[in-house]
């Protein structure tokens, strides 16, 4: 179970990867697309256990966010994931 996790995370962070990527036909990263592999990311290696790269995958997520100029998204996504943690 934890090894599936983990796997589809990883799918996740590559797909999201591949949405930051430019190319002759697209000139800009789409980050709001991003944003969201990260955050699926994100709750793959929570339920896995794994909560280095359930973090760093947050952390990415609130990037993208930012850099979609969406500041306040990012916020309101990143501090329930924080706080959980802290508890």
């Amino acid at each position: 179970m934890a090894a599936q996790k983990i796997n589809e995370g990883l799918e996740h962070l590559a797909k999201a990867e591949k949405y930051l990527k430019t190319g002759f036909l697209k000139w800009k990263p789409d980050y709001d697309s991003a944003a969201s592999e990260y955050g699926k990311a994100a709750v793959a290696f929570k339920n896995a256990k794994q909560f280095e790269q359930a973090k760093d995958a947050c952390l990415r997520e609130a990037v993208a966010h930012e850099n979609n100029r969406a500041h306040v998204h990012s916020v309101f996504f990143m501090l329930p994931k924080l706080m959980s943690k802290l508890a």
